[in-house]
């Protein structure tokens, strides 16, 4: 038996089958999956009017057991490269224009047991958590990358405290500024300070056009607004001669390259996670849309 969570067509809800596995293909190996992450992206790419890989199985976050070795590896967003491209020769495959993606252009870790190519696999050690060790490898990677693109401030607001936002807080390194207008969620940024103060740089980790212009408000002239949050969908809004006149960097952020991943390793932020079993996310897809879940919804099987 081999179950794994498919996505037959777009907007439609994910089915629990029995897949029968092939061998695995040139540079390929089997991993038998601990544990997977799901989020509000893998949501947006379900509600896409079309997709470049069905049928398809979410999952871009993830931690598993390499058979034959029983090696435990972490699966990424980012599934291959091309390896010779400027940004993979300088150390940034997410960037290449020939990548492809778990869980969009390359089936995701949603399973029981998937193929995946070995070319961005990260070996991981055998102690710690699965669940959530499997966070770090898409949402942490996230935080990380927005906490370097807001490079050194004295005050730092994080708007929007989901898998990403409440890893931002932990990462930053001080007391960060926190927006998010669930009080539970609000807890996840341990001392955090609130109110309407003028900050340095601001972190959006949430795909809504209103958290980014209430950050933008808040900012400095020569401040930095990082995006740290995308929709296909989703749009920004924000005077031109106000960014002009105030002088506010604009950065969007994605992941990073293997020092991001190093560097999570070591310093082994904790996310918060609810766990559920494999069984339950076909029902538990659309529940994504609403936010209904403190920090990361990771699923074992």
């Amino acid at each position: 038996m081999n179950r794994a969570a498919v996505l037959y067509r777009p907007k439609e809800p994910l089915q629990l089958v029995d897949r029968e596995l092939p061998r695995p293909g040139p540079g390929e190996v089997t991993v038998r999956i601990e544990a997977c992450g799901l989020g509000l992206a893998d949501w947006h790419v379900a509600m896409l009017d079309a997709l470049p890989l069905v049928p398809l199985v979410p999952g871009c976050e993830a931690v598993g057991r390499v058979e034959g070795t029983n090696r435990r590896v972490g699966i990424t967003p980012l599934a291959t490269s091309c390896g010779s491209c400027a940004a993979c020769s300088a150390g940034r495959p997410h960037r290449c224009p020939a990548a492809t993606w778990h869980g969009f252009s390359r089936n995701g870790a949603l399973c029981e047991r998937g193929n995946f190519a070995e070319q961005h696999l990260v070996s991981l050690p055998d102690d710690g958590d699965a669940a959530e060790l499997a966070v770090l490898m898409g949402s942490g990677q996230a935080a990380l990358a927005a906490v370097r693109a807001a490079g050194p401030c004295e005050k730092l607001g994080v708007f929007g405290l989901g898998g990403v936002g409440h890893l931002v807080a932990q990462l930053a390194g001080r007391e960060v500024y926190a927006y998010e207008p669930d009080p539970e969620r609000l807890m996840l940024a341990k001392g955090q300070l609130t109110g309407s103060v003028a900050l340095d740089a601001a972190i959006v980790c949430v795909p809504s056009a209103q958290a980014i212009q209430k950050a933008f408000s808040l900012l400095k002239p020569g401040g930095r607004l990082v995006l740290a949050a995308s929709s296909p969908t989703g749009r920004i809004d924000l005077s031109l001669s106000a960014l002009t006149a105030r002088e506010v960097t604009v950065v969007g952020t994605h992941l990073g390259g293997r020092e991001v991943i190093d560097e999570l390793l070591q310093r082994r932020p904790k996310p918060v996670v609810t766990r559920k079993p494999l069984s339950e996310a076909p029902s538990l897809l659309y529940a994504l849309r609403d936010g209904g879940f403190l920090g990361r919804l990771v699923f074992t099987p």
